[in-house]
Formats: structure tokens, C-alpha cells, sequence
């Protein structure tokens, strides 16, 4: 199944967000796809949500809670330096605003879902790679990979979907969104920190509550996959039967 061009991308992303303050990688809900690089401030993007749902806000900075260890991660210490040059290397995508973008479609066998590759360049090398991926019904996850001289550093996973509200009416049309948020700091390819959120409610409130979400330590079991897509979207579209071999099928962690 196609992602229909009415359906637009809900649920605000943190931003990187810790260390100097609970905060971790925000999810924001864009209206237009995910990753407009060509201002230098690519918009993260998050679960399907249906029309009218609200505006993006912009991702916070990145940071990591005090010293959070992650099962399955390395130890993490407070003011740990591997994660302080990871909020530096993102900040500095952030504020780029000379990133080259180009994009490719998916299209999964038989219909079972499509999506979108869009890269993010500087001097030739990509910076910034998302794979946004729907699958049948209202689902959708969205990679966002961050690198740092080739190495991806930072992994933002969001994934989730949502539905029609029963008590909505044909003149006031609700829906209910539910997303969760996985965020992996890496360090020489392995994760140092990984960390996850949740929030369920009212598409037009999910980033707020998302934001609102506490901070969780994640058990890393997803860092391996998401990694291996970091890898393979540095092909380009030269690459795009792997990272379409690698998503189609799996819509959710």
C-alpha cells in the first residue's frame, strides 16, 4: 500500500535531548516530509497521522540524562565526552545550512507498503539519512541517521501509527495517535546509550505528550537493525534494493 500524499506526518520528535537536561532526541510532526535539509534544518519526522494534524515544532538539541546506563549498552557516565561530541556533531547538522538533499522512493512487493530515502549532503558525504516506511494500515516508522565521517553517531527511530477516534463525528473528524521513540547513541559502532519514550493520545496533543514523556532506558535490541540501514542508505539509490530488502515487511520494531 501506497503512503497517500493526505496523509501527513504527525507527532513532534525530541531532538536529540539530555545530558544538561532530561530531554532526549524530540519528535515533532511535520505536515511537509520529513528532513527539509535544504533550509539546514532538517524536521524529524515521526508516526502516520491523518489530515489536520498539527504543525512540526523544531527539534530541541540533543543531550542525554545523567549518566543513564542502557541495558545491552556500554557504561555511560555523567558528562561522559563520547556523548557530548554527539550533541556537538548534531548541533552542527543542525545549523547547516549549506546540506545538498536528494530522495528516492520504496515500493514494496505486492503492494505491502512504499516509503521514502532522502539524503542529506555535505561536500559530497551524506550527513543525514532518513527512511520513512508505511505499511498496511496506519502505521509508519521513521529512521533518522546521523553521522559523523561516514560513522553514524546518533539514531532517532520513531514508530507507531494511529486511529479514528469513536467519538469523533463526520463534521469533527479525531483521531488518536500512539507513537514510541527509540533514540541510540553510538560510539565506533556500538551503542553507548540507548534510551525510549512513549505517548499516547490525541493526534492534535502527541507531540506534547511525547515531549512530556519520560525518558526510559532502552534494552539496545533494536540498535543492530537500525544500524545496519545506517550502513546500507550510504549507497544511495545505487543501494536502494538492499535498504528496500532491509524495511519492506517490517513496518514496527
Amino acid at each position: 500500500m501506497k503512503i497517500r500524499s493526505a496523509i501527513v506526518l504527525s507527532i513532534p520528535l525530541l531532538a536529540l535531548g539530555c545530558g544538561r537536561g532530561e530531554l532526549a532526541p524530540g519528535s515533532s510532526s511535520p505536515t511537509t516530509p520529513a528532513g527539509s535539509a535544504g533550509d539546514g534544518e532538517p524536521q524529524p519526522a515521526a508516526t502516520a497521522a491523518p489530515p489536520g494534524a498539527p504543525a512540526p515544532s523544531r527539534s530541541e538539541a540533543p543531550g542525554a540524562p545523567g549518566g543513564a546506563a542502557s541495558p545491552g549498552a556500554a557504561e555511560v557516565a555523567p558528562g561522559d565526552p563520547r556523548i557530548d561530541r554527539i550533541r556537538e556533531r548534531y548541533e552542527e547538522m543542525m545549523a547547516d545550512k549549506g546540506l545538498e538533499k536528494s530522495a528516492y522512493r520504496l515500493e514494496c512487493p505486492g503492494g505491502e507498503g512504499g516509503g521514502e530515502v532522502r539524503l542529506h549532503r555535505k561536500d559530497g558525504a551524506v550527513s543525514i539519512a532518513e527512511v520513512q516506511f508505511g505499511g498496511p494500515g496506519h502505521n509508519e516508522s521513521v529512521h533518522r541517521f546521523y553521522y559523523d565521517r561516514g560513522e553514524v553517531v546518533f539514531i532517532l527511530y520513531d514508530t507507531g501509527g494511529w486511529s479514528w477516534d469513536p467519538k469523533s463525528t463526520p463534521d469533527r473528524p479525531e483521531t488518536i495517535s500512539s507513537t514510541t521513540q527509540f533514540r541510540y547513541y553510538v560510539h565506533e559502532d556500538r551503542p553507548i546509550l540507548c534510551l525510549k519514550k512513549h505517548a499516547k493520545g490525541s493526534s492534535r496533543e502527541i507531540g506534547a505528550l511525547l515531549n512530556r514523556a519520560p525518558n526510559e532506558p532502552d534494552d539496545c535490541s533494536g540498535a543492530t537493525a537500525a544500524r545496519r540501514l545506517a550502513s546500507l542508505v550510504l549507497g544511495g539509490e545505487k543501494a536502494s534494493d538492499d535498504v528496500k530488502r532491509a524495511v519492506c515487511g517490517r513496518s514496527s520494531r
